[in-house]
C-alpha cells in the first residue's frame, strides 16, 4: 500500500507517537544513518584521536623517564582539535562552491576544533589517569 504525503504524515503521527516513523520505513533508516554519520561518528573520532595522541605522549614520557603529568592529556585534546580543524579546513577548501550560512572554512574549522577539544578532553585525561595509575610505583622517573 503506497501512501500519499498527508496520509503518511497521519500514519507517522499515529503509529510513531507524534514524530517517530514506523521502523520498516526506509526514511527512518536513512535518518538514523545520517544521524550516526553526521553526529555520532565525529564525536567518536574526536574522542579516539584524543585518546591516541594522549597515549602517544604518555608513552613518550615513560620512554624518556619523565613523569606522566596531566598536561599530556590536555595536549592530547589539543592535538585532536588541531587534527579535526585541519581535516575540515582541507575538506572545505578543496571543492568549489558556497558554504551558505556557515561562513568561511576558517570559521567552520575553528568551530569544529573547539567542539573536538570539548569532546576529547575527558577521554584524554582518563588516558593520562590510566598511565599515572599504571606506573605510580615505578621509581625510575627523573
Amino acid at each position: 500500500m503506497h501512501l500519499t504525503g498527508a496520509s503518511r504524515l497521519a500514519q507517522i503521527q499515529i503509529v510513531g507517537h507524534g514524530w517517530l516513523a514506523p521502523a520498516a520505513d526506509l526514511d527512518v533508516r536513512m535518518d538514523l544513518l545520517s544521524y550516526l554519520l553526521w553526529y555520532v561518528l565525529p564525536v567518536l573520532l574526536f574522542c579516539t584521536t584524543g585518546v591516541y595522541v594522549s597515549s602517544l605522549t604518555c608513552r613518550l614520557a615513560r620512554r624518556r623517564h619523565w613523569r606522566v603529568s596531566w598536561h599530556w592529556g590536555i595536549l592530547g585534546a589539543v592535538g585532536s582539535a588541531v587534527l579535526a580543524a585541519a581535516f575540515v579546513w582541507v575538506g572545505l577548501s578543496l571543492p568549489p562552491g558556497d558554504l551558505g550560512k556557515y561562513g568561511m572554512p576558517s570559521e567552520v574549522s575553528w568551530w569544529v576544533g573547539i567542539r573536538a577539544f570539548c569532546f576529547a578532553i575527558v577521554p584524554a585525561l582518563l588516558t593520562v589517569w590510566h598511565y599515572r595509575r599504571k606506573f605510580r610505583h615505578d621509581g625510575h622517573v627523573a
